[in-house]
């Protein structure tokens, strides 16, 4: 597993894509924040465009239990959307699911928080070891419901 260190660049027309550097997993966040002070103006001379933000995508272990077959039928296009009011907004935040079980979706639309979406729910905003958040770090404070969701 590797990191991803990526570089969000943006042209005079305002599009942006990125330019996304492996890292090895031994590397730490402060390191590769360091290399980014380090490297981001050796970018910039290179490119005609801006730099206008960079980030990590952290390689994370996973437990050794988990399935290791994906159930038949099931798309990662079909999940479950899960919504959430935020501390310090007005507004409200949804984390999608691919593959949500369909045993945990009620009359094939309405996930509800019992079962393991409630263990999961729990969790999420217990924030034990982390708290999650929207995009613009807003914590999330409580679950407002959850329905089945098809995406591309």
């Amino acid at each position: 597993m590797v990191h991803l260190l990526t570089y969000k660049i943006t042209d005079s027309g305002g599009k942006s894509k990125s330019a996304v550097f492996p890292i090895p997993e031994v590397a730490t966040y402060t390191e590769i924040c360091a290399m980014v002070l380090e490297q981001d103006s050796l970018l910039d001379a290179v490119i005609s465009g801006v730099i206008t933000s960079a980030s990590v995508q952290m390689a994370c272990p996973i437990d050794g239990g988990l399935n290791d077959t994906p159930a038949a039928n099931m798309s990662v296009q079909d999940g479950g959307l899960l919504g959430f009011s935020v501390a310090d907004s007005e507004y409200r935040t949804s984390i999608y699911i691919p593959t949500y079980s369909e045993t945990l979706i009620d009359n094939y639309r309405v996930i509800a928080d019992a079962g393991a979406t409630a263990a999961l729910l729990t969790a999420m905003l217990a924030g034990a070891n982390a708290d999650v958040s929207d995009k613009d770090g807003n914590i999330i404070s409580a679950f407002l419901g959850g329905t089945r969701r098809h995406r591309k």
